[in-house]
């Protein structure tokens, strides 16, 4: 009878959330961001050493490398605003629209960055395609 009873009224008290907490929320997303942007570096890295390596042999060149200069750029200025995205405290009012202003730039960069990515990926394989004469 006694062990029937503890077995009944045992249970675990969790605390209590009404909602999610805003600042692991934050951070989770900044961190996948971090992330976005570490595979398009990588990207840029390779295409660097790509263009590098056939300097000689490729008609566009210059515009090319131009493309891959500003996303380098514009993957520079995404660290800088993650880096400040970390310090805002969710549950501040005036933090919080400082942090939508910012993650606004930051998803408009990393978008911007993808297209410059795309786009020096279709020059490389038109070129490599041969649809150039040399």
């Amino acid at each position: 009878n006694m062990i029937f009873n503890i077995l009944v009224n045992f249970h675990i008290e969790t605390p209590a959330r009404n909602s999610p907490d805003l600042n692991q929320l934050h951070h989770s997303k900044i961190f996948s961001q971090a992330l976005m942007n570490l595979a398009l570096l990588a990207s840029n890295v390779n295409q660097l050493k790509y263009l590098i390596e056939s300097f000689e042999e490729r008609p566009l060149f210059y515009i090319s490398l131009s493309f891959i200069i500003a996303s380098l750029i514009i993957q520079f200025l995404v660290k800088v605003c993650l880096l400040m995205s970390c310090r805002y405290n969710l549950n501040v009012q005036n933090d919080t629209q400082k942090a939508v202003r910012v993650n606004n730039f930051l998803t408009f960069a990393i978008l911007i960055i993808a297209f410059i990515n795309v786009g020096v990926s279709g020059v490389i394989l038109v070129e490599m395609k041969g649809f150039f004469p040399q």
